[in-house]
């Protein structure tokens, strides 16, 4: 028995973890609930309109667009499980050799299955439904009936090789442009007879094919409108009051926003720096302006246009240190500017359909030393035309990289297409981009601007995002030092916005929350783009023409980002969560807080959600709910709402948006609760997800007293016999005080082992147990629990796994090779718990080690694969594919290893 870890010891780490992880990082202890299923479940919907009912079946296709089963192959498969997806069966799934990928609506995910597979896959109790990917499901809808020549974006199978597809295209006398690779994944640009994609689409390879389109381009008087909201008339050009984030403070310093447009005019006075001439491209992190300016693929140094020089002017312009004394300053006056030219010198864009390595130019910074990168906020004022508002590989792509970089904020026009509707261009369709729409200028920014595209999404999510004012902008001039031009466009409401974001980001990064001042302590290093997207929507005002939010044409109104802000002195407070530990399928979290009904409540939920298929209509994965009570018990819902603000007691819950919003304009005096539930979660990583509240708020601070298992991250999967395992868990406290509490860790019946700890309020950590010896072979399972007296959530302090030991390299020691396929006796026989089961292979097989009932009903796969020569352990633990404990009876251990079969008979006694 490990003897106790010193209590002081313990100390030490944690104080150096509670500046790594404010409070604010956590929003405590997650409960369990059961998501039901609704209607949903029997339907599989895809972009291209079509839709399978999978009661009836597989619907009729269009000619030439539908294969058949294949008897002796492998295939790619839907497989629809029966509800909200929980992470036990995606183990169970691999642990059997079957492999997922590609989420699609609803409760649907593809794999590479062979027959035998598929059979296996379509007994399982959680499977509602499987089905071939037909190629029909592959195409945008624009090419189910394709003819004449069409240039196309072919994205390939994951892991598949993209040679088949090239040939194919090829062989038809059509031409490959571009092959790319990412780690989003393979894209092939080609052009080719319309007649000829059907035959592309029934390839094993292809996973989605889109049409080709070219990318297209898309401040004084909008300082005093995002700082402040709308006014009849307009303040002078020095007014400070009229600009209160920069009064207090708040100017953008320390803040690197990025930008990706034409060109950039460095030597104009809005960006120069008399200390440190530049000639671009280059990096230069201590300029006082500009930290970067890079050239992506193809592009040219020369602009061709005013339109880089204007955007960047407007996210961060500031002539003062080159004498300048205009006042057309950027939103974020103080902030500096890293620039990616995406532009040839012709002024056409070089950016390819799959966007992760543009995205991976801004984040990663390269060439600045690591206290200035990543970048973690990006503007892009153009866009790809799309008049259906489909979801395409330029917004899965981006969607990617968020997922996959959860501080990266990237703001996107909406486009210049009108008052139409699903008018958004590609990427701000993305789900995890915050989009911009236009309103007129100054003293007019209560109004629309009509240029500006409207939405909803094609799967009725809200976008645009937010407003901000893009009809005649002043800003900087493509040449000189020190002209300004005009210019009109959500082009320039989107850099605005960067900006005036920017500002939100500097709040946070100078320490000026909670208290409203600035505060070294209170400096927050970690911010996650869903943070701000919650934030900048709940500053939103809705006060634009007639409309009503939420709104396809204003989304939640123009940013204002002083009634949001908190400073020292103001009524109106904020409150902040950004939890980075997440919530899985089933689980909620809640907290309480108090409120006065002397102002409005707002609040915003929003969460980064990882990539649909191109091909899914509608797009979210993991699906997450806001609920707020009231102290006299009435429920509000994320984006429930009547006439302005949130319906009290709806009836149902927002399924497709990756924000809710609430806004309550009387809202009861007394404590309040927020709870934030995850209907379903599809990927292996908890959701994590961040909220603003808004209002006459105060936190309520209760002391709670919970401590829990979050994962068991050792031994996990697989192992060899003998190998030396250091048993590691993960444990958090949720509560609001700091507690020293027990930790016990068992494996199988042989090993126990038990740890004491002191962990502050809020915290995460690692613990190490002592080294386990993997023996014998067979499957063992792991339990660990927290032990504190008081604690006030039991449903997560304990978290259990199976492993399974393996022989080493498959051959069991003492024993020569086997002369021919052999399943030994199952012992013990009768049985009232774990089995062992031992078989031999003379030669390479694959093989299918399965447990069945007496009616020939699987129960439970134990080994499933290509296995060398060699005699193999293999245990069951008297549980079927969910984990339940199997009934007393007759079971038959099936072992199939090419055309070799044998079942050995085994009585089951409890």
């Amino acid at each position: 028995m490990k003897g106790l870890k010193s209590v002081v010891v313990c100390l030490i780490i944690t104080v150096g973890l509670v500046a790594a992880r404010p409070a604010h990082y956590s929003m405590g202890p997650a409960h369990r609930f059961e998501p039901a299923a609704g209607e949903e479940a029997n339907f599989i919907s895809f972009a291209n309109d079509i839709s399978i009912d999978t009661r009836i079946g597989e619907p009729t296709l269009p000619a030439g667009l539908s294969i058949e089963p294949a008897a002796d192959q492998s295939q790619y498969y839907i497989v629809q499980f029966t509800g909200p997806l929980l992470q036990q069966w995606f183990r169970d799934l691999e642990r059997n050799g079957v492999s997922t990928f590609g989420y699609l609506p609803n409760y649907a995910v593809l794999a590479y299955l062979t027959p035998d597979q598929r059979a296996y896959v379509e007994l399982l109790p959680m499977v509602r439904w499987v089905g071939l990917f037909q190629p029909a499901y592959k195409l945008e809808s624009g090419l189910l009936d394709a003819s004449g020549t069409r240039k196309v974006v072919i994205m390939v199978m994951p892991g598949a090789s993209p040679a088949p597809v090239t040939t194919a295209i090829e062989t038809t006398d059509g031409t490959v442009h571009e092959l790319l690779t990412t780690s989003f994944g393979t894209t092939i640009t080609a052009t080719l007879d319309g007649s000829d994609i059907a035959s592309v689409a029934r390839l094993q390879e292809t996973f989605w094919v889109q049409e080709w389109s070219e990318a297209t381009t898309c401040n004084n008087t909008s300082q005093w409108v995002m700082q402040g909201g709308w006014q009849a008339s307009s303040p002078p050009d020095t007014s400070m009051a009229a600009r209160p984030v920069w009064r207090k403070g708040v100017r953008g310093q320390g803040v690197i926003l990025s930008t990706s447009d034409t060109g950039m005019n460095t030597g104009h006075n809005m960006f120069r720096d008399p200390t440190m001439p530049i000639t671009p491209p280059g990096v230069w992190p201590d300029h006082r302006k500009v930290v970067a300016f890079k050239l992506y693929q193809g592009a040219s140094a020369s602009e061709v246009s005013y339109h880089g020089s204007h955007v960047n002017g407007s996210v961060a312009g500031n002539d003062s240190a080159a004498g300048g004394t205009s006042y057309y300053d950027g939103m974020a006056k103080d902030a500096r500017l890293y620039f990616v030219d995406v532009t040839s010198g012709s002024g056409n864009f070089v950016i390819p359909t799959d966007f992760t390595m543009l995205w991976d130019t801004i984040y990663f910074g390269r060439g600045l030393p690591d206290s200035v990168r990543p970048i973690k906020q990006h503007s892009g004022s153009w866009r790809w035309s799309n008049t259906q508002g489909t979801y395409k590989i330029q917004d899965a792509s981006s969607d990617a990289f968020c997922w996959a970089h959860k501080d990266f904020l990237n703001i996107i026009a909406a486009g210049n297409e009108g008052s139409g509707s699903k008018t958004l261009g590609n990427p701000s369709i993305a789900k995890n981009i915050l989009t911009i729409g236009a309103t007129e200028r100054g003293t007019a920014s209560n109004t629309i601007a009509g240029f500006s595209s409207r939405g909803p999404t094609q799967d009725n999510r809200i976008k645009p995002n937010v407003m901000a004012p893009g009809v005649d902008i002043w800003s900087v001039l493509n040449t000189g030092t020190n002209g300004y031009s005009q210019m009109s466009g959500t082009s320039m409401a989107t850099p605005t916005a960067n900006g005036t974001i920017g500002l939100m980001r500097c709040y946070l990064q100078e320490g000026y929350y909670p208290t409203g001042g600035p505060v070294e302590s209170d400096r927050i290093s970690y911010v996650s783009s869903a943070l701000l997207r919650s934030m900048a929507m709940t500053s939103a005002d809705p006060n634009i023409g007639s409309y009503t939010i939420p709104s396809m044409n204003i989304g939640w109104g123009r940013i204002d980002a002083d009634s949001l802000l908190y400073f020292t002195g103001d009524v109106r407070k904020l409150i902040i969560t950004d939890d980075t530990t997440g919530i899985a399928t089933g689980e909620f979290m809640e907290r309480q807080f108090r409120v006065d009904s002397a102002i409005p409540l707002r609040v915003c939920l929003a969460w980064t959600d990882t990539a649909a298929a191109p091909s899914a209509n509608p797009t979210i994965v993991n699906d997450l709910d806001l609920t707020l009570t009231s102290p006299s018990a009435v429920v509000y819902k994320g984006n429930r709402y009547t006439s302005g603000q949130s319906t009290p007691n709806p009836a149902d819950r927002d399924s497709i948006n990756v924000e809710e919003c609430a806004r309550v304009n009387a809202p009861d005096t007394g404590t309040w609760t927020i709870r934030v539930s995850a209907h379903s979660v599809a990927t292996a990583r908890k959701q994590a997800f961040a909220w603003t509240v808004s209002g006459a708020v105060e936190p309520a601070i209760d002391e709670t007293h919970d401590v829990g298992v979050t994962a068991i991250i050792a031994p996990a999967d697989t192992v060899d016999t003998g190998a030396v395992i250091t048993p590691r868990v993960v444990v958090q406290n949720f509560g609001t005080v700091t507690e020293t509490f027990h930790t016990l860790l068992t494996i199988g019946t042989g090993y126990t082992d038990t740890i004491a700890y002191t962990l502050d309020a809020g915290l995460t950590d690692t613990l190490t147990f002592a080294a386990w010896t993997a023996n014998p072979a067979g499957t063992f399972a792991t339990r660990c629990s927290t032990e504190l007296a008081g604690d006030e959530n039991p449903a997560n302090d304990a978290a259990a796994d199976t492993f399974v030991v393996y022989p080493l390299a498959g051959i069991s020691e003492g024993r020569s090779l086997p002369a021919a396929f052999n399943l030994d006796k199952v012992l013990p026989n009768p049985s009232s718990g774990r089995t062992s089961i031992r078989y031999g292979l003379p030669r390479p097989a694959a093989v299918k080690l399965s447990v069945y009932s007496a009616a020939g009903t699987l129960v439970r796969t134990l080994a499933a694969g290509n296995q060398n020569p060699g005699w193999y352990a293999a245990a069951w633990d008297g549980s079927d594919l969910r984990g339940r404990k199997v009934g007393t009876g007759v079971y038959l251990v099936r072992l199939e290893a090419g055309a070799f079969t044998s079942t050995r008979k085994l009585v089951v006694q409890h």
